[in-house]
């Protein structure tokens, strides 16, 4: 009851259990900061008044007073992130490790640009075993020349080894081997500020490599990619971009919508029904199927498969197979 007394009017709660409710609120991920708060404090009302205590012991103000608000939780969102990365540093000075490997990535999400810096070293887990460890250091954005990509990622890096042992060094490197970021042209600018150490080397990124062959085969056997190309993965890209304009203007309820038009006229136009039927029987009769079984909802199926779903360009790893098979397997709804 001490915790709730009258007239305090501050956050009550201890700093590990507000760091706690701040790791747990980021499970929250997109929803607001005003119905996290309120879901703190009605779960505490709930709680308060299921053991049998009174409005008259601990008024409802009290305990809404007592609860953090939404600039707290927000402020211990950054202990939460400083606790993690002192662990992880206690984590790899107690290890024995004396290397580390680096890896950068730099993007744009959702209008945001960011460059991504984690660094992994070699671990053993609960059991024993062997294992690789991760610090995600930051995602500050920065310039795009490789002399302001390194200057940033020293700037991320240095108060980072000032946690580590002095004799702990930076030996690996890997990332994208295009644009100002490349690691061919980073390294030896890390080198140069003494991020990384002198006997360092630096790796391309496998999965891009991996995804060159399958880029050059497919340019040979079907074409190139791009506007004015007559190809199938151009198609695939400018369907994708349809339905992402759909989704961004209306949301999945959109498409739900013209799914279902698209649905009704079907089932009520012979001519629409003859056409699929003379240009991709195959295609025709397996989407006549799926919507005479009682088991498909074939409009929540389609728009399922929408979800997530990315641009198909050859040097994103897997979104042009993942593009072109959501086009196999709504073929009809596409092309009508």
């Amino acid at each position: 009851m001490e915790l709730f007394k009258e007239g305090r009017g501050k956050t009550v709660f201890q700093s590990r259990y507000l760091r706690f409710l701040s790791a747990v609120s980021l499970q929250n991920s997109g929803g607001s900061d005003n119905g996290t708060v309120t879901l703190i404090a009605a779960t505490a009302l709930v709680l308060i008044r299921s053991i049998g205590i009174t409005e008259s012991e601990i008024s409802t103000e009290s305990i809404a007073n007592g609860c953090p608000g939404e600039s707290t939780i927000a402020e211990y969102e950054y202990h939460v992130a400083a606790h993690l990365v002192m662990m992880q540093c206690r984590r790899i000075n107690l290890s024995g490790v004396k290397y580390l490997t680096m890896t950068t990535d730099g993007g744009q999400r959702k209008g945001c640009e960011h460059m991504v810096k984690v660094f992994h070293f070699g671990v053993t887990d609960k059991d024993g075993n062997p294992t690789i460890g991760h610090l995600a250091l930051d995602v500050d954005t920065c310039g795009k020349s490789s002399a302001e990509i390194a200057a940033a990622i020293k700037k991320s890096v240095a108060p980072i080894k000032s946690l580590l042992r002095p004799d702990i060094k930076i030996n690996g490197l890997t990332g994208d081997s295009g644009g100002g970021g490349a690691v061919q042209h980073i390294h030896p600018k890390l080198i140069e500020l003494g991020v990384m150490d002198k006997n360092s080397k630096y790796l391309r990124c496998i999965m891009h490599a991996l995804s060159k062959p399958f880029e050059n085969a497919c340019k040979s056997a079907f074409g190139e990619q791009g506007l004015g190309k007559c190809t199938v993965f151009q198609l695939a890209y400018s369907a994708i971009t349809l339905f992402r304009k759909l989704n961004e203007q209306g949301g999945l309820e959109l498409v739900d919508k013209y799914s279902s038009k698209l649905l009704e006229v079907l089932n009520n136009s012979e001519g629409w029904e003859a056409e699929g039927t003379e240009m991709f029987p195959q295609a025709m009769n397996a989407y006549k199927a799926k919507i005479d079984d009682d088991d498909h909802d074939t409009i929540k199926e389609f728009t399922k498969d929408l979800r997530n779903l990315q641009l198909p360009v050859m040097t994103r790893w897997k979104t042009v197979p993942k593009a072109l098979e959501f086009l196999v397997d709504n073929w009809v709804p596409t092309y009508f």
